[in-house]
């Protein structure tokens, strides 16, 4: 699996696994839906200040969406 692929799948399990919906991820961000679902399929990565959030928003430590 390609890092951009694994980074995909591991936003996509931490949001499954947090409870929330992409929605709700979406609005806490301050994002559109589509770009979390972008994130989620690989199609884009969140940047810095974002994927810092995102940590937050999920609960998660960095690294487990870079492993």
């Amino acid at each position: 699996m390609e890092f951009r692929e694994r980074i995909a799948w591991n936003i996509d399990d931490l949001i499954k696994r947090s409870g929330k919906t992409k929605t709700q991820v979406a609005e806490e961000l301050g994002v559109n839906l589509v770009t979390v679902i972008d994130y989620t399929k690989g199609r884009s990565v969140p940047g810095l200040e974002s994927f810092y959030l995102l940590c937050k928003i999920l609960g998660c430590e960095y690294t487990e969406i870079l492993d």
